[in-house]
């Protein structure tokens, strides 16, 4: 991505993030990394078919590469496709094992499936490696209630809380 600061300094005349990361592949067409970013901008417009095709590319080009398996993953949970989801996600936690989001969505999506303890092993791993996030910490008092663990849950949710006291959800969360 040596061509992003050049290809950013002239942003100003892209009419959208997702025609300044066309830009960018067209120097780079290789990227994984402007492959995954041209998706997001995709999904961020609402065109998710652009945004999967993008993704797959990425992964294609670096299988490693855990961000593209992370969106794959999520995209596939927001469509209710659970099984597809839990095979994105467990992938994106095995090539990115530092990865928080991937870590979440799989918390995510095990709480789904309705097995809270693989919920809670996953939300744990993402609040160590994103103390400071309070979705992360919110994610874990869903998946300690789950567990029949309410005193955890509260003090989970009571973290989550302190990192962001206007988290609406947070807020719900501890009133139930």
């Amino acid at each position: 991505l040596s061509a992003v600061p050049l290809v950013w300094h002239q942003a100003g005349v892209y009419a959208s993030r997702g025609s300044y990361w066309e830009a960018v592949l067209e120097d780079q067409p290789d990227s994984p990394q402007a492959w995954n970013a041209r998706g997001n901008a995709s999904r961020e417009a609402g065109n998710v078919e652009a945004a999967l095709r993008a993704w797959q590319r990425a992964t294609e080009l670096d299988p490693g590469y855990s961000r593209p398996w992370t969106n794959l993953g999520g995209q596939a949970l927001r469509e209710g496709r659970l099984d597809e989801a839990l095979a994105y996600l467990r992938r994106a936690t095995r090539v990115g094992p530092d990865n928080p989001v991937a870590w979440a969505d799989l918390g995510n999506a095990m709480l789904r499936k309705g097995d809270p303890a693989a919920a809670l092993v996953a939300y744990r791993r993402a609040t160590t490696l994103a103390p400071s996030v309070s979705a992360l910490w919110r994610g874990l008092a869903r998946a300690q209630q789950a567990s029949g663990q309410g005193r955890s849950a509260q003090a989970s949710i009571e973290k989550a809380l302190a990192l962001n006291p206007r988290d609406s959800l947070s807020r719900d969360l501890a009133r139930r």
